[in-house]
């Protein structure tokens, strides 16, 4: 009787156990760490590109894997305390690589477009391109967009490019790379390729003897960002931090400048263009909100703002702030952002952005380092302090 209480005991203590086990191994298991802590803990980025395209991401002499989106990912990575492993792969399945997990970011020169901005979330612009009609010499039939409707054009499938040539018309023929194309394109079996301004220079370099001029160049600049699975905001905003530091000690610039020997990374010198794609006329449609009521500004025409702008185009940028010194109301942005700080005296309704993070409205003034922004146009003085001097305010940008 005794050694049956005993194994009794036994068993359900054991059960016990077993059950503890269990709910500890669930518990765990639900407690999932996101990407970017993977990154951290693994010590490996890995990062997405085709490796075919020239000077953005391509294979030299010595079939080193280099270029301009190359040394960016290497710089992210060092950055980030791991170490870059490129993974190459077709256009085509990058960014399912991507949305599959295969992937933790591509970077390979891609366009942020609404459609991919649906799908994707998107570092802040690292880059500005025109996109050029790229023909034969002895073509004097294309000579803008509108040229295209009905001819053939090649490039890979699901590309910007392919996509623009579509919605002109053109008969699309899908390829693997851009050394294809422009085979092509060279044999006259299509009439004409769209592809960025640079990348055509970048060929001539090394075929100067191509029978290929460039028809016609968009009007605006073309937005290149880092596309990231949705879902993934600690990878978001620590990419957005490097892009920033980056952009802010000239590591960028440099970069650029080494690979299509033109600063592409600041819309205001990409190549040719004046604005940058959905540009300046965009930015001055961002609406601002103090709180729930919306106020009239007059935005600037910097970095900064194009960079808030690309923010707020894809959801509200919301700030939480406070009253502070008795003359301004600020708020953490979330992320740091290019900044071009001058000494300044602010006046009430001037609106800036102070240690390239926080946002700031006045209803006094004050001296000090900012970036400005914009300035509210449709309140008085008074009317600006009783809007801005409480407790607590929120502000909202946004672009419809």
């Amino acid at each position: 009787m005794k050694i049956k209480k005993i194994i009794i005991r036994t068993f359900i203590i054991l059960t016990f156990a077993l059950l503890m086990s269990c709910a500890k191994n669930n518990e765990s298991s639900s407690k999932s760490i996101s990407v970017y802590e993977k990154i951290k803990e693994s010590g490996v980025i890995n990062i997405a590109m085709e490796g075919t395209w020239s000077p953005w991401t391509y294979h030299d002499e010595n079939d080193k894997l280099v270029g301009f989106d190359t040394e960016i990912g290497e710089e992210i990575a060092k950055r980030m305390g791991v170490k870059a492993n490129f993974i190459e792969g077709e256009w085509d399945g990058l960014l399912a690589g991507l949305s599959s997990g295969r992937y933790d970011i591509m970077i390979n020169g891609v366009d942020i477009t609404p459609e991919r901005k649906q799908a994707y979330d998107f570092s802040i612009p690292y880059a500005y391109m025109k996109t050029a009609i790229i023909v034969s010499k002895d073509n004097d039939v294309i000579k803008g967009f509108s040229d295209l409707k009905g001819k053939n054009t090649a490039n890979t499938i699901s590309s910007t490019y392919a996509e623009l040539a579509e919605s002109f018309g053109a008969n699309v023929v899908g390829v693997d790379d851009l050394n294809q194309t422009f085979e092509l394109l060279t044999q006259k079996r299509i009439d004409a390729t769209l592809n960025a301004e640079v990348t055509f220079y970048d060929y001539m370099k090394s075929h100067p003897d191509a029978d290929i001029k460039i028809a016609a160049l968009s009007d605006d600049a073309n937005l290149v960002g880092i596309p990231i699975k949705k879902g993934n905001d600690d990878l978001v905003t620590a990419i957005n931090n490097i892009l920033t530091e980056m952009q802010n000690d000239g590591t960028l610039k440099s970069i650029s400048e080494k690979y299509f020997g033109v600063d592409v990374t600041k819309p205001s010198q990409a190549t040719n263009a004046n604005v940058m794609n959905n540009n300046i006329e965009e930015e001055l449609k961002m609406k601002f909100y103090i709180d729930n009521e919306e106020v009239e500004v007059e935005w600037e025409n910097n970095d900064s703002i194009k960079q808030i702008s690309e923010m707020a185009r894809g959801s509200n940028v919301v700030v939480n702030a406070h009253r502070y010194g008795g003359f301004e109301q600020v708020g953490e942005l979330g992320q740091s952002i290019v900044s071009s700080n001058v000494q300044m005296t602010t006046e009430p309704g001037d609106i800036v952005l102070y240690s390239g993070n926080n946002i700031v409205v006045f209803f006094g003034n004050n001296s000090w380092s900012y970036t400005k922004l914009g300035k509210i146009k449709n309140k008085t003085k008074t009317e600006l302090n009783q809007l801005l001097n409480k407790a607590n305010v929120t502000f909202t940008f946004t672009v419809k």
